[in-house]
C-alpha cells in the first residue's frame, strides 16, 4: 500500500484551495444569470399567448418569404 503525501488529494476529496477553469466558468455563468432581468408580468403574458405566438410566426414566415422571393 503506498502512502500519498500531504500535498497529494484523495481522489474522493478534490482539493478546495484550488478551483477549476470549470468553477470559474460556472461562477460566471452563475453571477450574471443572478443579475438577469426578470420579464414583466405582461412580456410572460404575451410569451403565452397563443394568438400572439400565432401572429409572430406569421410574421416571421412572410419576411422569411420576401427575403427568400428578394434573392431570386
Amino acid at each position: 500500500m503506498s502512502e500519498t503525501s500531504p500535498s497529494e488529494s484523495h481522489p474522493s476529496e478534490p482539493h478546495k484551495t484550488e478551483s477549476t477553469a470549470e468553477e470559474h466558468v460556472m461562477s460566471d455563468v452563475d453571477d450574471r444569470i443572478a443579475t438577469a432581468p426578470m420579464p414583466t408580468a405582461k412580456t410572460l403574458r404575451r410569451r403565452h399567448s397563443l394568438p400572439v405566438q400565432l401572429w409572430r410566426f406569421a410574421v416571421v414566415n412572410v419576411r422569411m418569404i420576401r427575403m427568400i422571393g428578394k434573392g431570386h
